[in-house]
């Protein structure tokens, strides 16, 4: 008859167990996220923030964004859809999310080259030049307001070299532009 193996005494552990129902808590996803851009490795910032479905504040847009546009870059030559996709992505993050719409042209701007037919893209890149063409505007009215000629003139060419056709920057312009040319010929 085969014998029975003997039996280990059961030694008690030296660590209490871990009471029922509190699981240890999840890691914080923005750590490695935070990690993972400043590291310059954007693919692995975008998987950990997709693998914990993170819903980002304005300042971690900003983060998450430029994982994205960064990645839409390094994979653009390679995956031009990825990229577009990515770039617009990034560009959705700044601009409706972080609430930057400067930073939103470059990523909306790759995005469009890369899938001009990508309505959402044409519309959002609209939507951030608009932003920045007025912020500027405004800037060009608040400096003409302190009779600063010059800063307006310089606001106002800030706004038309995002919108050509930003139709009171170039008015506005042309008006200071003339007044600066008669007080010159004042003096």
């Amino acid at each position: 008859p085969a014998r029975a193996a003997p039996r280990r005494p059961v030694v008690p552990s030296r660590h209490p167990p871990a009471p029922p129902g509190r699981p240890t808590p999840p890691r914080d996803p923005w750590i490695s996220i935070r990690e993972n851009v400043a590291a310059g490795r954007f693919d692995a910032a975008i998987m950990d923030a997709e693998a914990a479905q993170v819903r980002p504040n304005a300042a971690q847009a900003v983060v998450l964004a430029s994982a994205y546009a960064g990645n839409a870059k390094a994979v653009q030559a390679t995956n031009a859809m990825e990229a577009a996709t990515q770039a617009l992505r990034a560009g959705q993050l700044y601009l409706e999310t972080a609430n930057r719409p400067q930073d939103a042209l470059a990523p909306l701007e790759l995005a469009v080259m890369l899938a001009p037919m990508d309505n959402r893209a044409q519309m959002l890149l609209t939507t951030a030049k608009t932003r920045v063409s007025d912020g500027y505007y405004r800037d060009g009215v608040a400096a003409f307001q302190r009779q600063d000629l010059d800063g307006a003139i310089a606001a106002w060419d800030r706004a038309l070299a995002v919108d050509p056709n930003h139709r009171n920057a170039q008015l506005n312009r042309a008006q200071a532009i003339e007044l600066k040319q008669n007080l010159q010929r004042l003096k």
